[in-house]
């Protein structure tokens, strides 16, 4: 049986350092700053002890907490540069630790044992990701969209400005993004299109958040 492949582009934002404006969601994904840590204390500090972890700034990455994109810090694993896209992918593939669990968070892909992703390369502000058998046919439902939010939000927290841009392939083929509302899109989408399942400060930044009802 044939199957019909249809490309999209994922482009991935977020906002950090918010002041009183929220960030308008803009259908031609101009990249907008890295995204923010959510109101969850990080519960995996980097390890202290080393002789380099003073040098070592750690990074984030997002996982599902009570139904939400959610922070913890990983130690940066190099102390003579920032954290990669590799170690960022490496992170979302081993998934919360020890403490992380014992804390409620859960990583997405393990809702398919199996389900991995890879780092393909980086051009002009935009990472290519590669989806495992697994991902791209057993990952579905919610799993699949947090999963994608996941790596959304997690790749554009690094160097903030570096990656402002995803594009997803399977066997080499463009593969389109699930959206929490079900929609299959063949577009380019930001970080508000996971707004939904992320803080709300990234609502308020998106301009998602439900107005507030004014009294009379």
């Amino acid at each position: 049986m044939n199957r019909r492949y249809w490309p999209v582009v994922v482009v991935v934002a977020a906002a950090i350092g918010l002041t009183g404006c929220g960030i308008p969601y803009n259908s031609s994904a101009q990249p907008l700053p890295s995204p923010l840590l959510n109101g969850v204390p990080d519960v995996s500090p980097p390890a202290s002890g080393s002789a380099s972890s003073s040098t070592n700034k750690p990074f984030l990455v997002y996982f599902m907490w009570n139904g939400v994109l959610t922070a913890v810090s990983r130690p940066d694993p190099s102390a003579s540069r920032p954290a990669s896209a590799t170690d960022a992918i490496e992170a979302l593939n081993n998934g919360p630790d020890l403490t992380n669990l014992e804390n409620g968070f859960t990583n997405a892909l393990s809702a398919a044992p199996g389900a991995g992703i890879s780092y393909v390369d980086f051009s002009a502000g935009v990472a290519t990701v590669n989806l495992n058998d697994t991902f791209a046919y057993s990952l579905i439902g919610p799993p699949l969209y947090e999963a994608f939010g996941e790596i959304v939000a997690t790749l554009t927290s690094l160097s903030p400005g570096t990656i402002h841009a995803v594009t997803f392939l399977h066997d080499g083929i463009s593969w389109p993004a699930l959206l929490p509302d079900g929609q299959t899109v063949f577009r380019q989408v930001t970080l508000c299109d996971y707004a939904s399942i992320s803080s709300a400060s990234v609502k308020a930044a998106c301009k998602i958040a439900k107005p507030k009802r004014s009294s009379k």
